[in-house]
């Protein structure tokens, strides 16, 4: 009697399958739903500021971004922003710039400047160009106030 090493199968097939068995050949399940496509945390305030989030500056940062591969499709990023202000603001205005899928660069508001204490949030999708960048930056300096932005950028 030899010896048989156990080996996950479907059906007679081998894990992980392959796609011409209807599988993705992923050994990961990260791997697996990136290969079908779907939505990935791209970037995120948690990796650089913990829990504590990002507070906004007397100055114009980028805060957060992602290059899309150059792959020639066009790719879907969500910008999903909390902010809080503690202390009402002069400036402090938070915007995106992308690429879109034709070339032309833009720019969208994400939170405006000049906010009241309390409680903000936005979620804003965007298409991009392929093989260009997303920034979430503050684009106009905290002069007065204090706020702090908990963001993530979720795409394919």
């Amino acid at each position: 009697m030899g010896f048989y090493p156990a080996v996950a199968t479907v059906g007679n097939v081998p894990v992980p399958l392959p796609v011409a068995d209807g599988g993705t050949d992923a050994t990961t399940a990260a791997g697996a739903l990136t290969a079908l496509g779907a939505e990935q945390l791209l970037a995120t305030t948690y990796t650089a500021s913990g829990l504590t989030g990002f507070a906004l500056q007397d100055a114009t940062p980028q805060i957060l971004t992602w290059t899309a591969p150059n792959d020639g499709n066009q790719h879907h990023v969500r910008v999903d922003t909390n902010l809080y202000v503690t202390s009402a603001e002069t400036g402090g205005a938070i915007q995106v710039t992308s690429t879109l899928p034709n070339g032309t660069a833009v720019a969208g508001l994400q939170h405006a400047a000049g906010l009241g204490t309390g409680f903000a949030h936005a979620i804003i999708e965007y298409l991009i160009e392929p093989g260009s960048t997303i920034t979430l930056q503050q684009s106009s300096a905290l002069t007065v106030g204090a706020a702090t932005l908990w963001a993530e950028l979720r795409g394919t």
